[in-house]
């Protein structure tokens, strides 16, 4: 059972706090051996990780576990490894003329103390990616990991006490009591995944200390099939996509809009896909997970209970054993909850249209922000404006969730999908004070008396004609005045010398 005193809190956040002053977590070969030490500790706890997910997540087939859970997250900490080093370089910026002789850069700097609070749908990914981004910047970090994932949240701990320094990193385990308390108190960053009602409630406690927070959120991401879509490679591809994870998955398709022409080949083939991949037994597949709890279970068997009259596959579960069969809903209500709410499992409503414009465009325009859309399809027009006009998270044009495990991507919503942005450099900043460095001479001649009165006409006068000037930076005034010297050295030296040279075998020609 996990200790779920909020009283612990505290206790850990004064020592972080006081353990970052004394500089070493801002050592580039200390955050190095750290991220090292992290990447270690994955794999020799890989039985005791393994096992965690069978009992947490039903994830039975160990090469499931491996290749879809861990190994993502081994190439993110590989990635930040290979990179952080450059991350942490100054960016110099051009100073303006107007500013006076100066240089200008960008520094990234640690904020200090970061709280992650990680999910259980990927309580692994959740929990570490934000984690060893934080440590990349040079924080010291607090984990929450979820209370719905207890066994793997006891691996996190012993992750973390075994494999890095707990002065600075530390794991604060327990239940709702410590989730709800602990995003009240002053950190200097908390970075949050769930779901938008909870990261409303993080985003509340937070303000009171004015602490800013990065929201990974969740919502309805919306999946167009249109009518010259390949079909085969939109089924096997959304079928992977939403029953991974037993539909658990944040930016899995939530609903499908395929066009009415459409419809039959593509439910027909989607249901194929689900029997390769699950069999016709997915409660006894090992490649088929598990709902998280029995009550997430109970949720969706509600929601599969509202719309039974339009299930065209599935619909079976067995709550006890968090089980819920892949579902397919064809054109359930709105007023429905599952077209009212992120379904998060693997319930699948596909809807059908005609008119893309009225039926598809406009209302994804008009709904929350997305944290991902799909399009599968080749009409040039209809990827432009998807492309343009609508905004989401993500936008991928013929597959699903795969842009996720793009490290060079952001990840992250917008509007009620999220705020800010991780992965990689993304998380690198979002975990960093980018912050701005001016160095200037001890001079106040021009053109920095014109910011001192007295403001005479003369000076306002001289202010109004250099001003249209006050883009040009230094280095256009330096790289101007070797232009100038170059044409003048060009003009009354090498032209003089061409001039001569031809001059002198036009005379010989003529003496010829």
């Amino acid at each position: 059972m996990i200790n779920d005193d909020p009283n612990k809190i505290e206790p850990v956040l004064k020592e972080l706090k006081k353990n970052f002053l004394d500089q070493q977590t801002k050592q580039i070969r200390f955050r190095k051996q750290q991220l090292q030490n992290l990447l270690r500790g994955l794999k020799e706890l890989r039985p005791e990780i393994h096992q965690a997910q069978e009992k947490d997540l039903g994830i039975k087939n160990p090469n499931l576990g491996e290749t879809f859970y861990l190994v993502p997250i081994e190439k993110a900490l590989e990635h930040v490894i290979s990179h952080f080093e450059v991350w942490t370089k100054p960016r110099f910026v051009k100073t303006p003329l107007l500013v006076g002789n100066g240089s200008s850069k960008i520094v990234p700097e640690p904020f200090g103390t970061v709280l992650v609070i990680g999910s259980w749908n990927y309580p692994f990914f959740t929990a570490l990616a934000p984690a060893f981004e934080a440590i990349a910047a040079g924080n010291c970090v607090a984990l929450k990991p979820s209370e719905l994932a207890p066994n793997i949240s006891k691996v996190l701990r012993k992750l973390f006490e075994k494999y890095l320094d707990t002065r600075y990193y530390q794991v604060i385990e327990g239940g709702v009591e410590v989730a709800k308390k602990i995003s009240t108190y002053k950190w200097d960053l908390i970075i949050f995944t769930g779901s938008p009602e909870k990261g409303r409630l993080v985003a509340k406690a937070a303000a009171d200390n004015l602490v800013p927070v990065i929201l990974e959120l969740g919502g309805k991401s919306p999946c167009i099939i249109d009518q010259d879509a390949n079909i085969e490679n939109a089924a096997i591809r959304i079928c992977s996509g939403k029953y991974q994870n037993c539909g658990q998955t944040c930016i899995a398709p939530d609903f499908i809009l395929v066009h009415e022409s459409q419809k039959d080949k593509f439910i027909k083939s989607l249901q194929e896909k689900i029997e390769l991949f699950y069999s016709q037994d997915p409660q006894n597949n090992q490649d088929y997970s598990r709902i998280i709890s029995e009550f997430h279970a109970e949720r969706q068997v509600k929601m599969i209970e509202e719309v039974k009259d339009k299930i065209v596959y599935g619909g079976n579960s067995d709550s006890k054993d968090r089980y819920v069969q892949p579902t397919i809903v064809l054109n359930p209500g709105k007023e429905s909850q599952i077209m009212k709410e992120e379904i998060f499992g693997p319930i699948l409503p596909v809807i059908t249209y005609k008119d893309f414009v009225g039926e598809v465009l406009n209302p994804i325009m008009s709904d929350e922000k997305p944290l991902a859309l799909y399009y599968f399809g080749g009409n040039k027009e209809h990827l432009r404006v998807l492309e343009q006009q609508t905004s989401s998270g993500a936008f991928v044009h013929n597959d699903v969730i795969m842009h996720s495990v793009v490290n060079d991507l952001p990840f992250g919503g917008v509007g009620k999908s999220g705020q800010s942005r991780l992965h990689g450099l993304y998380g690198f900043e979002a975990c960093s004070h980018m912050k701005p460095i001016l160095y200037k001479d001890t001079s106040n001649s021009f053109p920095n008396h014109i910011r001192f009165p007295p403001y005479t006409d003369s000076k306002m006068k001289f202010a109004k004609f250099v001003v249209p000037f006050g883009h040009l930076t230094n280095e256009d005034v330096k790289s101007g005045v070797l232009l100038a010297v170059f044409i003048v050295l060009f003009y009354f030296v090498v032209i003089p010398q061409i001039q001569n040279i031809f001059g002198n075998d036009s005379q010989q020609n003529a003496d010829l």
